[in-house]
């Protein structure tokens, strides 16, 4: 952990992860930008992958995953986790 990465070595899962108007993209970014690994979820797999190439942008190949589904279902929340 560095003080310019202070979430190094961490994993965060952030659900509504691609939309461009909603918390969810914006924290994921965040988090990546802190140096976490995102697990990026949202139930729209096009603004999603967009949402996760921003991510590898900033923090390289590692620093995030896309995870399509929807927390509403229960199979996809525990399949995320």
């Amino acid at each position: 952990m560095t003080t310019q990465h202070p979430l190094e070595g961490k994993v965060a899962l952030v659900t509504g992860a691609g939309s461009a108007i909603g918390m969810g993209r914006e924290m994921a970014l965040a988090l990546v930008e802190a140096g976490a690994c995102a697990a990026m979820m949202d139930v729209d797999a096009g603004a999603l992958e967009r949402s996760v190439n921003d991510a590898r942008e900033i923090g390289g190949d590692g620093a995030a995953i896309t995870v399509v589904g929807s927390v509403s279902s229960w199979d996809d929340a525990q399949s995320a986790v």
